[in-house]
């Protein structure tokens, strides 16, 4: 006959094996139940509930168990000190609102806007084509011109001039360019029509921002970009205007720092390459 205290026996469960070894084996003997029988055919199955006897109370062990647990963690929750965020509870969000385009929205601190990194690839642009037209390294500026414009102007006094250059504009020039002043702005669309009206405001806010950081004598230049109309560049003229070549260009009056001349891009530095190092000198 199979006995309850033999670990062989097919008859015996998993959790009844797990009581037979920490011997737990006490109180009266019952009749196996046929459910948890091998299915070895109708004859073992018989067989082994006449003859197999195993303890009624383990149901009652394992609630007993389940109960000490459930005991130990009321326990263990009372001597917590609640009063004091969890590491695993506390979480931390931080967000940055930004307005560009005409659009608002919040991200991420570790993500970069699509429009910031839109308007990051346009410098990139620039100064690669900068760079291989003229031999100079021309690099991205990596912080504000709002850091010496404006009414931060006063900390160009104690900047030198590689240092305020740096600072200025979207471009860092090269050595022979030191009166270089470029914005930068790469947009989803632009209304041409304003320009013939004889204002434009979207156009006067980046010149003032051109100008904020410049200095006099600067050669003050705007790159721009838009969807599927193309590049252009927008440079105040000189007192000299003959020093520049102009093309199918377009004259913009601003009522704040004089003429400037609107020209597609590629067109612009085919025929002023030389003039514009001149004028940065």
């Amino acid at each position: 006959m199979c006995q309850p205290q033999d670990m062989r026996c097919p008859a015996v469960s998993l959790v009844q094996r797990f009581f037979v070894a920490q011997n737990c084996w006490t109180g009266p003997k019952t009749t196996l139940h046929t459910s948890i029988l091998p299915k070895n055919g109708a004859k073992s199955r018989t067989k082994y509930a006449q003859e197999t006897v195993l303890p009624v109370p383990l149901s009652l062990l394992l609630i007993i168990n389940f109960g000490k647990k459930l005991h130990f963690n009321a326990e263990k929750y009372r001597t917590m000190d609640t009063t004091t965020p969890q590491p695993s509870a506390v979480k931390t969000s931080r967000t940055v609102n930004f307005k560009s385009a005409g659009k608002t929205g919040n991200y991420s601190n570790s993500m970069t806007s699509p429009a910031k990194a839109k308007g990051n690839a346009w410098e990139r642009k620039v100064a690669e084509h900068l760079t291989a037209l003229y031999g100079e390294k021309f690099i991205r500026v990596p912080h504000s011109g709002a850091y010496i414009g404006g009414t931060n102007a006063h900390r160009k006094e104690v900047l030198h001039e590689g240092q305020i250059r740096s600072f200025k504009g979207d471009i860092i020039p090269g050595q022979s360019f030191p009166r270089f002043n470029a914005e930068c702005k790469s947009y989803k669309d632009f209304p041409f029509h304003q320009l013939f009206q004889g204002s434009c405001k979207q156009l006067d806010e980046w010149i003032d921002q051109t100008m904020d950081v410049a200095d006099e004598g600067d050669f003050n230049i705007l790159f721009m970009k838009f969807n599927r109309k193309g590049t252009f560049v927008a440079v105040q003229l000189p007192p000299d205007t003959k020093s520049l070549t102009l093309k199918n260009h377009l004259i913009y009056g601003s009522t704040k720092h004089g003429s400037w001349a609107i020209m597609e891009y590629e067109q612009f530095w085919d025929v002023n390459t030389v003039a514009v190092r001149d004028l940065c000198k």
